[in-house]
């Protein structure tokens, strides 16, 4: 069985998971004066990109994408 992924406490206190991604979590900020959707990849012991397989590191290239598409329509 895999290691279950950890959200940083500040992050988890600051966010709420509005969707499941085929790799990460998608965020809203709860503070609407930031329009930020941080993305979360579901994997355990990954704090930067390159912490990511190449093959998830492609998978978080789209799912970066898609939310940029999503902000601009927001």
């Amino acid at each position: 069985m895999p290691m279950p992924y950890r959200v940083c406490t500040q992050l988890n206190q600051d966010t709420v998971v509005t969707t499941k991604l085929a790799l990460s979590e998608g965020r809203l900020m709860r503070d609407f004066r930031f329009l930020w959707l941080p993305l979360v990849p579901q994997r355990a012991a990954v704090s930067k990109i390159f912490d990511l397989s190449p093959e998830d590191q492609q998978i978080l290239a789209r799912e970066i994408s898609l939310s940029g598409l999503i902000k601009r329509w927001m």
